[in-house]
């Protein structure tokens, strides 16, 4: 706690700091991913992946929050992940993970 605003600050001097509330934890919310997806001859497609509990919460909690982070990426991926959340405890995040470029 003694360190959050130091931490903030540096944060926000590169960063969009978007500070979300327990609840909408509770839902999900902070278990997102941002995922790059190449394209061709442009910029990699920035993708928010997110459960649907997850931005139902967003959308019905915190509008400005979920506008704000929306800004941030190119598309939103919600998907229905219930089972996870609701027996694993888990989300979309915990679902995901780099896979390396195989090369022979």
């Amino acid at each position: 706690e003694g360190d959050r605003a130091r931490v903030l600050q540096c944060l926000r001097a590169t960063r969009e700091v978007i500070e979300i509330s327990m609840p909408l934890m509770a839902q999900f919310a902070a278990n997102i991913m941002e995922l790059r997806a190449p394209r061709p001859k442009a910029q990699a497609a920035r993708i928010l992946v997110l459960s649907q509990r997850a931005r139902a919460a967003f959308e019905r909690s915190d509008a400005d929050a979920w506008q704000r982070l929306r800004g941030c990426v190119d598309q939103v991926l919600a998907v229905p992940v219930p089972t996870i959340e609701n027996v694993g405890g888990g989300g979309v995040r915990c679902m995901l993970a780099e896979v390396p470029e195989v090369t022979t």
